[in-house]
C-alpha cells in the first residue's frame, strides 16, 4: 500500500474514488483502441459449436475493437512528481484540490506512465488540501501567465 496524490475538480467527492466502479482510466484527448480480446478483431464469434454461421461479438458490438480503458485511477506517487506533472500540462487549475489517498499499485500502465503517472487501486483518502496547502499554488499562477 502507498501514499498518491491526485489533483481534480473541488466539486468531485473525493470519496467517489473509493468506489471500484470508477477505478477507470481513459485517455484525456479522443478515445484509444485496440483489437477486441474476445473476437481477436474479426468481429464475430462462435455462441454454438453446431451453429452454421458466427455471431456478433457482444464485447466489441462487431467493430472488431474496444476503447482501451485502464484499470486504476490516476496518480503521481508524491506531491514533487505531481506538480512537474502538471507543470507542463496548462491544465486549468481555478477550481481544484489535492487528493491525497492511499492504494494498491494496479496492474495497468497509466496513458501518462512516462511521465511519472501512476494507476492505483484506492483503499482511503488521507487528505484533501487546497493548491496551496500542499504547497503547488505556484501551479495556478503559471497557469495564468
Amino acid at each position: 500500500m502507498t501514499t498518491c496524490y491526485r489533483i481534480q475538480e473541488r466539486s468531485r467527492d473525493p470519496r467517489e474514488l473509493l468506489n471500484p466502479e470508477n477505478w477507470t482510466s481513459h485517455v484525456w484527448t479522443g478515445e484509444v483502441y485496440r483489437q477486441c480480446a474476445t473476437c481477436h478483431g474479426s468481429g464475430e464469434v462462435w455462441t454454438d459449436a453446431d451453429a452454421e454461421y458466427p455471431e456478433e461479438c457482444p464485447e466489441c458490438g462487431g467493430r472488431g475493437e474496444t476503447e482501451d480503458v485502464r484499470r486504476g485511477i490516476s496518480v503521481c506517487d508524491s506531491l514533487e512528481h505531481l506538480a512537474c506533472y502538471f507543470a507542463d500540462r496548462h491544465a486549468d487549475l481555478k477550481d481544484v484540490v489535492v487528493v491525497a489517498l492511499a492504494g494498491d499499485i494496479s496492474e495497468d500502465d497509466d496513458w501518462e506512465a512516462a511521465d511519472g503517472a501512476l494507476l492505483v487501486y484506492p483503499t482511503a483518502i488521507v487528505r484533501v488540501m487546497t493548491l496551496a496547502d500542499a504547497g503547488l499554488d505556484w501551479l495556478r499562477e503559471e497557469d495564468a501567465e
